[in-house]
């Protein structure tokens, strides 16, 4: 449930959005497999439509790592579309100043 293209600017990682939680697994092997077996920069992404709760654990989980070994690319259109809403500013809760009672 994932998929792997290669060109001049590195590696795409495509993991299946629909990932139910038994295929995980094997999905993460694989990519273990495709982070390990290189060391070009590596793009991630997802394919189209709602992500499942296992698809985003996986491509965030791939991001950290990618980013320790400095050869994280960014996501993909169908990934940036996805995770934006969790860094959307409307999401982020208010700051508010607390000052001590006079």
């Amino acid at each position: 449930m994932m998929e792997k293209d290669q060109d001049d600017s590195g590696i795409t990682l495509t993991i299946s959005a629909d990932i139910d939680l038994i295929s995980a697994e094997g999905t993460r092997e694989k990519l273990l497999a495709a982070i390990s077996g290189t060391d070009v920069p590596i793009r991630l992404n997802l394919s189209d439509g709602p992500p499942t709760a296992p698809a985003l654990q996986l491509i965030l989980a791939a991001r950290r790592s990618l980013q320790a070994a400095d050869r994280f690319a960014g996501f993909g259109p169908s990934a940036a579309a996805q995770l934006a809403p969790a860094t959307n500013s409307d999401l982020a809760l208010p700051f508010t100043s607390v000052r001590a009672a006079a």
